[in-house]
């Protein structure tokens, strides 16, 4: 990849079903009312630094963790840790290992006919900002894992990758939070990195409008023609 600076001037734009011991895995099909799977990817937080994980429900799922004796639950951990667990038994994952946040049940919502609910991982070290991490959605009743959400392999991601996929989205303008808040990004230990010419062509855009207030370090693609070319 070729590396190069961009300064504060005006430049010219040239520019996821399987059976486990510890209960079932569903993937989401259309009209599933059992639908239990993890959404693709994650999300980077824009009111403070990191990642937001995504649960889907069919309407039966939900009314199954509706149920008071019932706990919904987000386990995160390293990708390296997450993969040692051949039993599906996420929930039991030694202590140290796993980051367990347990799902607002208040702030489930609604779209499309199924039901989804959120888990974030925050306060990531500086050490783990290029770790990647796993998460999965576990159904808890009396202590104990009844099932896990399907399509766990499509959740692996890390937080650098997040935050620079989300600054470069050339729909969504999240340039200017997302160098608010992840003061680190943009430096020479983690460069902003447009691999693609549409992705070079949105941070010059958003330079020009204003959105990037500081020198950033940038690297680009073999592929991908800069303004200097």
């Amino acid at each position: 990849m070729k590396r190069i600076k961009l300064i504060l001037i005006a430049l010219l734009t040239v520019m996821t079903a399987t059976l486990g011991i510890f209960g079932l895995a569903f993937t989401a099909e259309a009209d599933e009312s059992n639908a239990f799977t993890m959404v693709e990817g994650a999300s980077a937080k824009l009111t403070e630094e990191g990642m937001r994980f995504i649960v889907k429900m069919g309407s039966e799922v939900k009314a199954e963790v509706d149920d008071e004796d019932t706990k919904l639950y987000f386990v995160i951990s390293p990708k390296a840790w997450f993969d040692e667990v051949a039993d599906h038994n996420y929930y039991g994952m030694e202590e140290g290992k796993k980051l367990l946040i347990e799902a607002d049940k208040a702030k489930i919502y609604s779209e499309g006919g199924y039901y989804y609910a959120n888990g974030c991982i925050t306060q990531i070290r500086a050490g783990n900002r290029a770790r990647v991490f796993n998460a999965t959605a576990v159904i808890v009743k009396g202590g104990e894992q009844t099932a896990y959400a399907g399509g766990t392999d499509k959740t692996e991601r890390d937080i650098y990758t997040v935050i620079n996929a989300a600054a470069l989205d050339d729909k969504e303008n999240y340039t200017a939070k997302i160098f608010e808040k992840y003061t680190w990004y943009g430096t020479s230990d983690f460069p902003v990195k447009a691999d693609s010419q549409t992705q070079y062509n949105t941070i010059v855009e958003r330079i020009n409008e204003g959105a990037v207030t500081t020198k950033i370090d940038l690297k680009v693609g073999d592929d991908v023609a800069t303004s200097g070319e």
